[in-house]
């Protein structure tokens, strides 16, 4: 997955050789091989209820994910080893659409940008936090001591250096449980379930019917009213750039990827695919996932145009 960025390397083989029994014994070196440690923070619920506690939330989140990494022992023993070095989690997002057209943001603005950019910077404090708060209860990971969470480089790196992140540079200067904290993947599956959009990103349709694995439903926002309406569209309705603006302000605050799909039609233009791709490194996005392409031309009967 593009939103997993953590040290890796390749397995050395430091010895082989032959057994009373003839078989090939080999010595393997593994350190390196990481594993998907992810949940998604529904947006919408959280940030669109002024009664939610997100520091609690995300206290609840990351202790889940803390738990997979001390519970679970993967097939490859070279994950497990890396997983317990790092202890590496990946809090993540769905629902950003959803919150958005409820509160009467376009997705086509500067709004949308700034918007994002404030809820991503609340997040990633609430993450700092939280693995903090695990580090004193349990221990830092072993790699901490000399990390660029140890020496403050984290904040540095970023510019984060005015007085709001103080307390952060702090708590981060004297424990973290976890040395990655952040990656947001592409979650279609547990969008539909969780009632939400797709990760950060625009949706691919708006009113639209799913078929997988026997399931055959028509799937429609959950805030989809005469009020929200206005705010929905497709993301092949719109210039690509306006979503790559929207997550290159989520990106500030995500110290992995983010696993975010473009939407272009068929017709698109090299040019415009450079200008796109080339956009996306200019505004510092780390990755892309896939890039969609359709046709976007809909039958009179379409389930869209007759909602």
């Amino acid at each position: 997955m593009s939103e997993i960025i953590q040290n890796m390397d390749y397995d050395k083989i430091i010895n082989e050789e032959l057994d009373e029994k003839g078989f090939v014994v080999t010595k393997v070196y593994g350190e390196g091989l990481v594993t998907c440690n992810l949940s998604s923070l529904v947006l919408h619920n959280v940030f669109g209820n002024d009664d939610v506690d997100l520091q609690r939330v995300v206290d609840i989140q990351f202790r889940m994910l803390d738990n997979v990494i001390s519970l679970n022992r993967t097939v490859v023993p070279q994950a497990t080893h890396t997983n317990n070095l790092y202890r590496a989690v990946g809090a993540g997002a769905l629902g950003l659409v959803t919150l958005m057209t409820s509160k009467g943001i376009k997705w086509e603005s500067e709004e949308a940008s700034k918007f994002t950019e404030e809820i991503f910077k609340k997040y990633l404090k609430a993450g700092i936090e939280a693995s903090h708060k695990l580090a004193m209860e349990k221990g830092s990971y072993p790699y901490f001591e000399g990390s660029d969470w140890n020496t403050g480089e984290f904040f540095d790196k970023r510019n984060f250096v005015s007085d709001e992140w103080l307390p952060y540079r702090e708590m981060a200067s004297k424990g973290m449980r976890n040395g990655y904290i952040n990656a947001i993947a592409p979650t279609s599956s547990n969008s539909i379930i969780m009632n939400g959009s797709p990760s950060i990103d625009p949706l691919y349709e708006v009113v639209y019917r799913e078929e997988k694995s026997g399931l055959n439903v028509i799937i429609v926002p959950s805030n989809y009213s005469n009020k929200t309406k206005w705010y929905y569209k497709s993301g092949f309705q719109m210039d690509e750039m306006w979503a790559i603006n929207v997550v290159s302000a989520a990106q500030k605050y995500v110290d992995q990827g983010i696993s975010h799909n473009m939407h272009v039609l068929k017709s698109i233009k090299a040019s415009e695919m450079l200008r796109l791709d080339l956009g996306a490194w200019k505004k510092q996005l780390k990755t892309i996932y896939y890039t969609y392409t359709e046709d976007y031309e809909r039958d009179e009967n379409c389930i869209y145009c007759e909602a």
